[in-house]
């Protein structure tokens, strides 16, 4: 781990987030649903329709649909750093961190406060272990 997170105030952690699964649109969306009563008929948690009929002929790009849920990199941006231990080599930061237990983490400083990073230096690979209280 380099010695400058140490001082750093935040920090931007990239992980890989819990991989959920094939979920539907309900779930991965936040889609509301169909009616429970007057006619449906085993359609409650599904989407509804995908689009035109003969025009366009075809699901548009990136229509919001079921699928694999999770499991991508992701990146939590200026995340404070609340306690450091130097000699356990530990950063305690405020809020979440993307990730299983014990799984391998990139920790960074940051180097602005919105979209886009001025002076970007690729990040160092830190495994974070994550231990209950009991």
């Amino acid at each position: 781990m380099d010695d400058s997170l140490f001082e750093a105030s935040n920090l931007d952690i990239t992980g890989i987030s819990k991989g959920k699964g094939t979920q539907g649109v309900m779930k991965k969306w936040g889609f509301k649903g169909q009616g429970a009563s007057h006619g449906n008929s085993k359609a409650h948690r599904l989407a509804g329709g995908m689009g035109g009929c003969q025009d366009p002929g075809r699901v548009t790009i990136g229509k919001k649909q079921a699928g694999v849920m999770g499991g991508q990199q992701k990146t939590i941006k200026n995340l404070k750093v609340v306690e450091v231990d130097k000699e356990r080599r530990l950063i305690f930061v405020q809020g979440s961190v993307m990730g299983n237990r014990n799984s391998i983490v990139s920790v960074r400083k940051s180097f602005g406060h919105g979209a886009g990073h001025c002076g970007y230096q690729h990040p160092k690979v830190t495994k974070v272990t994550f231990e209950r209280k009991a």
